[in-house]
């Protein structure tokens, strides 16, 4: 069977936010999600931009609600959460076509490509 399993290791700020989502046995404040990917084809371009989708979703769920921007340290653990649970699935998954998208995507760009 084709999936993923994606952990998350919340710092104190929130509960799980789905179903889904279930504690770690043993651990305090670490949940995990299955990410399911058998309707996928992983070496195309459209394949990878959805698993790497259902990662980022399943990640934000993992790691519990989003602090306000006015909470800056919550907000600031979160989102370490979140890029720590992504960047783990994705070398659990382990396809160069997905690795090289979800890598594309965190790339600085260029001043002139923002506009």
């Amino acid at each position: 069977m084709k999936t993923l399993i994606l952990c998350g290791v919340l710092f104190a700020i929130a509960a799980p936010a789905a179903a889904q989502v279930r504690p770690i046995e043993g651990l305090t404040d670490a949940f995990e999600t299955t990410v399911k990917y058998t309707d996928l084809d992983l070496d195309s371009v459209e394949g990878a931009d959805t698993i790497l989708a259902r990662i980022k979703r399943a990640a934000r769920q993992v790691c519990g609600r989003s602090p306000g921007l006015n909470e800056l340290a919550e907000r600031r653990r979160y989102l370490d959460c979140v890029a720590a649970a992504t960047v783990g699935a994705v070398a659990d998954l382990d396809v160069p076509a997905v690795t090289a998208r979800y890598e594309k995507g965190r790339a600085p760009r260029a001043f002139a490509d923002m506009r």
